[in-house]
């Protein structure tokens, strides 16, 4: 049996930074269905650098935008695969989940581990190995809260902001900082 610490350890290994360098690249597995979450069809007006005319097309931007942040610290020559969605998760005036994220899952023993008999994170065991692990699939989920554009009691009513500026009004939730830090449990900071 692995130990918490050991486990945490090639977690923590996903996110070492290396630069300014853009050797990694992203894909994305958007699992909504036609009129919903990343296809949701409503208009929407080019918002703080975000030039989609549909909300699916803006929530598309922003995680694609999100995942080229992350993209200019990390290094790998394997592409991390990121299947994404929205639900309604609910919530209330005062409080809700906004998105969760982690790795879809973790390897240990496989050809390039550094360590024998340690857990790691999907994306970075497919860094290490120098190929996909698990062709076809996800390295890490994102699920985002769709109640929180939908439900007018949900925090207020105010959904999320779209912009690419970090400049939401203080009544919106801003779903580019959101989409940053759930990218980061999915390539491996996080609890177990």
């Amino acid at each position: 049996m692995k130990t918490a610490s050991q486990i945490l350890l090639s977690l923590g290994l996903a996110l070492l930074p290396v630069g300014q360098v853009s050797a990694l690249t992203f894909s994305f597995d958007y699992q909504d269905s036609n009129g919903f979450g990343y296809f949701d069809n409503t208009s929407a007006s080019p918002v703080g650098g975000n030039t989609g005319t549909t909300l699916g097309e803006q929530r598309r931007i922003l995680l694609e935008h999100a995942a080229g942040v992350w993209a200019n610290y990390l290094e790998s020559d394997i592409t991390i695969v990121i299947g994404a969605d929205f639900q309604q998760i609910g919530g209330s005036s005062n409080s809700a989940t906004l998105a969760f994220a982690g790795p879809e899952f973790l390897l240990s023993d496989f050809d390039g581990a550094p360590l024998p008999d340690i857990l790691y994170v999907s994306a970075l065991a497919d860094s290490l190995a120098g190929e996909d692990n698990d062709p076809g699939s996800p390295d890490l989920g994102i699920t985002v809260n769709e109640s929180i554009d939908s439900d007018p009691n949900v925090l207020g009513g105010g959904g999320f902001y779209y912009g690419l500026d970090n400049n939401a009004p203080s009544n919106q939730t801003d779903l580019l900082s959101t989409l940053l830090h759930e990218i980061r449990h999915g390539l491996g900071i996080l609890s177990t």
